[in-house]
Parts: structure tokens; sequence; C-alpha cells
């Protein structure tokens, strides 16, 4: 039976699995038996088999590449080899790895049943004398390690037995006239604490079970095809993410699965033992792209797995395209990773994305076949100078390289895709440049280079590879984009690996340039360009203006050494696993460079930390040009994050948004200032010459189609943001144009955080201006849908959640019940309403329904036990089909559409009432327009609650016979001139009585010192809206009164 063995995820294991030992119960140099066969065996794979006729000798077993050590006549076609080993106790063995170096294809067998097979053996069960359908070379004679097979441990487990086991292994040649044939086999255990050991595993083995703190890929190719250069071939890929500062094992749930097409990418760097890859994610089917988002980057389609064999500190492509990105400019983003192919732990790699057009890698308009006439036929171009490929050969030729022609390359659109017109096109455009750049006019800012070309993008990428040393910036991997009715940019940046290092075509003390070195003695011609537009006083004066402005953040050399030694630390476990992998420190390989080379990690991270001091000191004392610009800091606390939504419900979905707050009094330009969320490598610039007024908003938004939807009359917002935030709380920071922190926060999802703006409809909202955004205590709930790019006004709602009931006492059990209360003055109608708990589980009213005017309807769980408490049955429906927590929950309406109109969130913990939890009273509503998710709006009910009625308030007693006398009534409500205040209260303190109109201007304050009914006279003031403020002891009621 064939058997298709991919890599799969261990069993839930106990803690103590992670101190096993792996032992080798099969070595290639012990003795195994075999045979050639002429004709079928029967059952010679299989335990009971008696092989006492068959040759004996150690393998590798074949013939030819001198990596055999029992030679089999040249011709051979199948070779059958047997090994019978010991085990002790069979329930201590965890898991099993086969390991096998062949030629050309083989299958592999325990105790008579399938384990392995290679991608050459094809059919159920091969013939004695079939041969494999691949070519397949060993590697171990080539210095390289065998393939790993990881058993599927549950097939692992049933097949091994105490005592005497047999590995039977069958090798194929690809015919009878190839050259060569091998076979050398291992099988490894993993034995639980205090198992049996046997012999010790080959220095080569690495276990693939690891345990990382960095993400896992986990790549299974189909049937075990090696990759390749090209085609991609079709594999299956997981990746084992548990998030930030936790840690990843093989054997957890998948933060991602899914087919991917995978091969070989890169020039110099396949060269390499650590193979770089370029892979696509499909959609079920090979070859049918499907847009993905891996470890929170933007959804492609199109990924790049980079190797890191030439960078021993796995840092410089990484840190070089963050520090693109913290200028201003695309750099791909980037995540960390370890990587398992087939079985076989490969190393530290890091993910990326492949340099594509698209709205959130380079952004730009996308081409097609009928884009040949202007405007559309002017872009989007990417172009590349590097190796040659299907491009042009430009018509100049560089000044000081005459033997050698400059050629250009394209890449969007792709050559097989690019139409004449459009290829006329980007040459034209790039020869006008070179001509405007040969021109002894090429310095006029108008018919000069600089008609040509985005001036910033170029100063950015020259200063980044002048920093760096990297050759290649100037000759090959270089890229540069053209938008529609655009001009040129330089970048992305690319390719690093060998920059940034001591190496021997570089003085010592890192002095020179890169960009002026002798075009002919590379293997790519150098382009003139740079060495051209720095012939420019008035662009070289521009490059030392933004060489300051870089150095004061993003350049800083405390900043970058902070950030190396972060992530030095925050690889530090992965590097050792890597270097046992790859035992490549303190060995010169990849780029040559000076000695002595670094033994060690740190090593290496202090060597380059010594690197990036020295370069930078000498551009300080060297670059040239005056800049006679002063460096303008932005100003300190400028800024806020002044509302967040972070989690909208699906009824009101604007997508993620965050509003920015100008505390100045002044204009403030935040163009080209850039958010962050917590996921790594990816921030949103914000354009050019973007400001936000005096003590006005701006809004930033992940998706702006949603956004309009929600908000169609707000014009200060931007986006798209190429990240959503956490529903569970995470870190946003603000820098500005020169890289410095504006404003961050870490916001939550926890208790005591604004609870209905998670996923309930309602936003976060700054309590006041300057307040401390990483505390609790500064946020409060926001109006529903949220207020962005305004002030925070108090919401205005009506009907209300008035009144709840969430657990009631024992002796007075009505059980749970929810009151809303409508403030108009005419009925309220609620038809097609619906009232649920946070789960979105509730009741809908009938239609007909309404609130009274100033009313109340009451919606109960269990009819029998409300009715128990509260006979009269009037305006109360039900069941609600929900109960209420006893611990937190969210009360939510949702009007006729559907659409979230109010959320209300309680807690039965301070700072609410807790009397409420089981102490035989309901949570009472006591400020009806102030924020109704604010704890001290609300206060325990007089008694078992009110539902149906006016809240009383407040229900301070004397006695059992003082409960139903003491409250407030005010009445009439509306009112022409006169209101009555029924102040039924058995205590001495005074009563202060203050009125404030709309605006909060106070227009009445009095204090009263009687008990008895109080006489307000409102006939001087005019018709509108007041508010009644009536202060009690450390208790405030509030109620909004007419005035007819």
């Amino acid at each position: 039976m064939k058997i298709k063995l991919l890599l799969l995820f261990l069993l839930t294991l106990s803690n103590d699995v992670f101190a096993s030992h792996w032992e080798s119960v099969v070595l290639a140099n012990s003795n195994f038996k075999y045979t050639i066969p002429n004709a079928s065996i029967a059952n010679w794979n299989t335990l009971g088999f008696n092989d006492v006729s068959w040759s004996s000798g150690p393998c590798g077993i074949g013939f030819g590449d001198n990596d055999d050590a029992t030679i089999l006549p040249n011709g051979t076609v199948t070779v059958y080899v047997r090994k019978s080993f010991n085990l002790i106790d069979t329930s201590v063995i965890l898991n099993g790895i086969f390991n096998i170096d062949y030629d050309d294809a083989f299958v592999a067998y325990l105790n008579g049943v399938e384990i392995a097979r290679s991608s050459g053996m094809v059919g159920m069960t091969p013939n004695w004398n079939d041969v494999s359908s691949q070519s397949h070379e060993a590697k171990m004679y080539q210095g390289g390690t065998p393939e790993y097979y990881i058993i599927d441990q549950n097939l692992f487990k049933s097949l091994i037995r105490n005592g005497n086991n047999i590995l039977a292994i069958e090798v194929h040649n690809e015919s009878a006239q190839s050259g060569d044939m091998s076979c050398i086999p291992f099988l490894n255990i993993e034995i639980a604490p205090n198992g049996n050991f046997y012999n010790p595993t080959p220095a080569w083995f690495m276990s693939p079970y690891i345990s990382s703190n960095l993400p896992i890929f986990v790549i299974n190719t189909k049937n075990y095809q090696p990759v390749v250069n090209e085609p991609k071939i079709e594999a299956d890929m997981k990746i084992i993410y548990n998030g930030p500062g936790q840690m990843n094992q093989i054997n957890d749930n998948p933060n991602y699965q899914g087919m991917i097409g995978i091969e070989y990418r890169g020039s110099y760097s396949q060269s390499l033992p650590q193979k770089p890859f370029l892979f696509e994610t499909y959609n079920g089917t090979f070859g049918n792209d499907t847009n993905v988002s891996l470890l929170g980057m933007p959804k492609e389609s199109d990924w790049i797995l980079q190797a890191t064999y030439n960078d021993k500190t796995f840092l410089r492509n990484v840190m070089t395209f963050d520090m693109a990105r913290l200028g201003g400019e695309y750099g791909t983003r980037t995540q960390h990773c370890e990587v398992i192919l087939n079985g076989e732990y490969i190393g530290i790699y890091f993910l990326c994305e492949k340099i594509k057009v698209n709205s959130d890698r380079v952004i730009m308009n996308k081409m097609t076949a009928n884009d040949n006439a202007a405007p559309n036929v002017t872009g989007g171009y990417i172009f590349k100078h590097d190796y040659n490929a299907p491009g042009w050969t430009s018509q100049w030729i560089s000044p000081n390289c005459i033997t050698s022609l400059l050629n250009y390359q394209y890449d969007y659109p792709k050559p097989a895709n690019i139409t004449n017109p459009q290829k006329n096109y980007i040459k034209n455009y790039v020869d006008s440049l070179e001509t405007a750049l040969l021109s002894p006019t090429f310095a006029d800012p108008n018919t000069g280079f600089r008609k040509y070309i985005d001036e910033k993008s170029f100063i950015d990428y020259f200063l980044l590879n002048e920093l760096a040393l990297n050759g290649d910036g100037f000759k090959k991997s270089m890229y540069f984009h053209k938008d529609r009715m655009s001009k040129i940019k330089a970048g992305p940046v690319w390719d690093f690996d060998w920059a940034l290092k001591y190496s021997p075509w570089f003085p010592n003390n890192l002095s020179g340039y890169i960009h002026t070195i002798d075009p002919c003695s590379q293997d790519v011609p150098i382009i003139f360009w740079f060495k051209r537009m720095m012939e420019d006083s008035q662009f070289s004066n521009s490059v030392k203006c933004r060489y300051n402005t870089l150095r004061a953040y993003v350049m800083d050399t405390t900043r970058m050494f902070h950030y190396i030694d972060s992530m030095a630390n925050y690889l530090n476990q992965a590097q050792a696993r890597h270097f046992t992998r790859w035992p490549i420190l303190g060995i010169n390989v990849g780029t040559p460079e000076n000695g002595p080379i670094p033994t060690t990690y740190a090593g290496e991270i202090t060597r380059f930390k010594k690197f990036y001091k020295d370069r930078i000191l000498w551009l300080d004392n060297n670059l040239p040009g005056t800049c006679n610009t002063p460096l303008i800091i932005p100003p300190l606390h400028a800024v806020e994050f002044s509302e967040l939504n972070y989690h909208s419900d699906n009824t009101r979905d604007a997508g993620d948004w965050v509003e920015l707050h100008n505390r100045t009094a002044n204009t403030l330009n935040v163009g080209r200032w850039q958010l962050q969320d917590s996921h790594i490598g990816l921030r949103y610039t914000i354009p050019d010459n973007t400001t936000i007024p005096p003590n006005g908003h701006l809004v930033l938004a992940s998706d702006l189609t949603k956004f309009a939807q929600q908000f169609p009359n707000v014009n200060n917002v931007l986006g798209n943001l190429p990240f959503d935030f956490s529903n569970n709380g995470e870190k946003i920071s603000l820098f500005t144009n020169i890289g410095t922190t504006a404003i961050e926060m870490i916001y939550s999802d926890s208790t005591g955080w604004p609870c209905t703006a998670d996923g309930h409809g309602r936003t976060m909202e700054l309590v006041s201006t300057g307040v401390n955004p990483n505390l609790q205590t500064s946020w409060l709930d926001g109006c529903m849908g949220g207020s962005p790019g305004t002030a925070f006004i108090n919401c205005i709602e009506n009907p209300i959640v008035n009144e709840i009931n969430y657990n009631s006492s024992p002796n007075a059990d009505a059980g749970d019940w929810v009151e809303l209360h409508s403030k108009q003055n005419t009925p309220f109608n609620i038809s097609g309403w619906t009232v649920t708990d946070q789960n979105n589980t509730g009741y809908t009213f009938p239609n007909n329904t309404s609130i009274p005017a100033y009313g109340y309807v009451t919606l109960y769980n269990q009819f029998a036990k409300f009715s128990s408490q509260f006979p009269s049955g009037n305006n109360t429906y039900g069941p609600m089909n929900f109960n209420l927590s006893s611990t937190k929950d969210v009360v939510k309406i949702f009007d006729q559409s559907g659409q979230v109109f109010q959320s209300v969130c309680y807690l039965s913990s301070a700072p609410y009432p807790t009397q409420p939890n089981g102490g035989g009273y309901s949570l009472q509503l006591i400020d009806s327009i102030g924020n109704l998710n604010k704890a001290s709006s609300w206060d325990k009910s007089c008694d078992k609650g009110t539902p149906n009625n006016k809240n009383k308030f407040p229900c301070w007693v004397t006695s059992t016979q003082d409960m139903s006398t003491d409250y407030i009534t005010i009445y009439p409500n509306p009112t022409l001139q006169t209101i009555f205040i029924d102040t039924r209260l058995n205590f001495d303190e005074p009563i202060k009585i203050e009125l404030f109109n709309m605006l909060g201007k106070s227009m009445l304050l009095k204090e009263y010192h009687t008990q008895g009914i109080i006489t307000l006279s409102l006939q001087d003031y005019s018709p509108g809206i007041y508010y009644l403020h009536i202060k009690m002891k450390d208790k405030t009621y509030i109620e909004k009164i007419n005035k007819q």
C-alpha cells in the first residue's frame, strides 16, 4: 500500500517530551543483508523472511561516486536491503525519522509496512525490475546530508515491537546505463526521559521537533520531490505562529495552512548550501493563485523565503528595508522564521514580500495590454539594472567603461506581457534621463535630470547603499519604478547580504564611495547616474540635508545599536540551531571578508555594530555638500491619539481607524509621518504636505470604502492602512517625518478598558487632551459608531437602557430583566427592534410596539418569576431568550434595520455598584444624559427595582417603613413655567439644585435645607432643553428638563 508521507504534527505531548533524547538504531556503517533480485521475491521486506542466503556488507551499498562501502556491479537496476535491529522498551519511544542518501529512488519498509518513498517511484508496489522515473543524485559524497522522512507517529508506534525489528529498503536506478547507485540509510528514534540508550545520532542529524520563539514554516513537497530552480512544484505549507512572545512547536495548530508552488530563486545565493525560495499561495488547485495574509502582512500570493547563509547576523537586509520604510519609502516587509523542508531543519530564513505592483507593495497603476497610448502608457513600470535578462540596451555607454553596455530589464509588466508600445515608452523615457544626465546642462532644474526623477527617492536610495557600502546597490539588484504621469523613483532597495561587511576591496577604515568605483571592474557595470548627479552641487546639498534628517533618528547610532541588540536577542535561541545546521561561524563563506572572522554569534553582532559605527562616522566627516536648511524637529507632544475603532460591530463596520488630534494652536504638518501597529514591518506613511489644523483632527482608516459607507460626510480621512488593529489589544506608534516617536500607546480589551468598543458598536474616546493614553482610565466608551474627525461631544441616544436586573436575590427572584426608557414626548415605535446580550442572542419586539411618551417597557426572561415580584404586567415583553452574566455583560439594542443602535456594558464589581449582584437590587441609571457606560452613571435600585416606572433616587433609608417614600419626583416635564421637586428625604443635610443650559452654562444655583416639595420657577428662561442637577451628600441626580 502506498502511503503519501507528509510532515505530520505530533500529538499533544507532556512537557517531559522536550527533555527527550534522540538515538540511532540503524547506522549506515553497520552490517546489512542485501540481494540483487532477478525475479519477484515474496515477503522479502517482512520480519519473518529468511535472508540467510543474502549477501552482507556495510552501507553505502551501490556503485560509482566513491561513496559505497559495499560495491555492486555496474549496471545494477535494483537492490533489496534488510537490516535487523533490537528495541528494548517501545513504550518510551516517541517518534521515528528515517534518513537516507540515495540514487535514484527508493521505498522503505518497517516490519513489512511502507514508511517512506521517494518521488522517483510510482505505482503501489514496485516490481523487482522497475526503474526510477527521475534522476536523483546522492548528496553525502558532495558534502551534503541525507534526506529526512518523518514517520507518522501513530503508524510508527503501531509497527515497532520489543525485540527484533526489520528495516527494509528497495533502491532502484534510473536505467541499466546509469553510472552510479547509492543506498545509505539511517533510522533515528526519539526516546522519553530515562529511556534506553542505543547509538549516538550522526553529527549531521537535527531533530525537526523544535520549540522556537520564531514562526515555524513546515513545507512538504508533493511526493517529496526536490525543489528546483524552475518550474515551481506543488507543496503543502504550514505556518506555526502563536503570536508575539509565545513559543511555537510543530505540534501546535497552524496559523496558516495551504497549497503552494515553490522553487529556488536568486543568482549567486542559489549556489550556497542554504537555498532561498520563491513561492506562490494556491487555492486548492495547483497554479490557482490566491491572495493570503501571512504573519499579519497584507494579502498577496507571491512571497519569498530568503536564506541567511551569507549573513551571519540575519539582519543586513531586514534592517535596511526597515530603514527605508522609516525614511518614508517602500521597503519589503519581513519576518524572521525557521524552516523545515521535507522533514529537514534548514535554519533561519526571513519571509518577505516579493517586489510587486499592488496597493500594499509598490503602489502604482497596473498595466494592461490595452495601455498603449498616453496617458495610460506612461505607467506603471518596474525595471531593473541586473544580470542580463529580457529588456533593452541603453543608447549610451558608461563614460568610464566604453567596453561594457548598460542593460535594463523588464520586471513589470513581465517580459511575456509587456507590449511593444510599452517597451518603447519606458526605454525612451530612460534614454531621455540618460541624455539629460550626460548633457552639459544636466543640472538645469527644468531641462536636466530632475525633469525625469523623484529626487527624494534617489537620495534615500543613494544614502542607504553608500552607508552599507553595498556594491550591488549601484550595479545589480537595482530596482526602479515609474507610475502613470509620474517620474522615475529609485527602489525599492534590495539585496544587502554582501553589504555592511569588512570586505577586502574596501579600506579597513571604510572610507570612500561605492558609486564612484570603476564600472569596468565589476561583473555588471556600475551605472553612471549617481556619480553624475553628485556632480551637481544642488543635488549634493540636498543629499547632505537629507542625511542630516536621517541621521537625527533613522540612522542614529544609539537607535541602531538598540535595534541590532534587540533583534539579536530575539534571534538568539534560533541562531544556535541555525549554526548547528550550518556550522559556518568563524569560516569565511559567501562574501569574502577581512579576518579575523568571529567564531560566535555575539562576535558577529559586535563586528556588525563596529562596521555601522565606523562607516557612519566616516560619512559624518566626509559626505560632500552643504546644508543651509536647519533641521526642523517636530514639536514634542503635538499630537495624540484621540479616538480608536479597533473592533467594529459587523452592522456598523467602518473598518479599523484611529483619530489624531493636533493639540497645538498651530497648523501641524504631518506629511511623511508613519503609523505602525505591532505587525513587524507594516507602516502607513501619511502623504506629503498633509496638515492638521489647530486643535483639529485627522483620521487614518484601514478601509476607505467601508469608512465612507458609515461616514460619507467625513473628509479629513486618509488610508488605506496596510494593517488592522488587533481585537485583543496591541501597541500603536506614530513616528514623525524624521523617525522620532510622536506618540505611542498600548491598548487592551481587558476589564477596565472601554467594554463596548470591543465589537459592540462604540469606539474608545480619550477622556481629555494630554492624558496618558496607556492608562485604561484615560479612555471612555464613545458614541455609537464613533465621532471620527471631530471633537467628542456627549452622545444623544433615545431610547436608552435604563435598568438592568442581572442577578436577583434568591428571596425575591424576578429572573433577569431589562428596562428601556424613552425620553421623548411622543410614543417611540420599537416594532422590529431587538434587545440582545453580548452574544447577540435576544428578543425582537412585535409589530405595533411602542414605548409611551417619557415611558418604559421591560423585557423579562422568565414570566413566572417576574410576575411573582411585579404582578402588574403593563408594557412587559418576553421571554428575552438570554440570561445576563453575573460578572460582566453587554446589553445591546438593534433597530428595525438590524443595525446596532445602543450598547451598554456593566460589571458586577467595583467601580460599579456591587449590591445588584444577588443582593436584592437592580442596577439603575441615575444619569440619563451622561455616558451610559460610565460606572458613576449607575447605582443600585431602591429595593428590588422599578420596572416600567421612573427610577427612584436616592435610596437612603432610616427604616424599612421609609423605603417607599425616600425618593425624588420632578413634575411636570415638559413644563411651561414651573417645576416641582418632591424631596421626601429623612435627613438634615442640605440639597443643592443647579440648572444648566445646553452649552453647559450654569443658569441657577440654590441650596435648600427643608424637607418637602420645592417649587422652581422657569418663567424667565427661554424655551429649550435644560439640565437639572440635584446634589445630595456624594450623589448627583440629573434630569433633562424641557421648557416649552
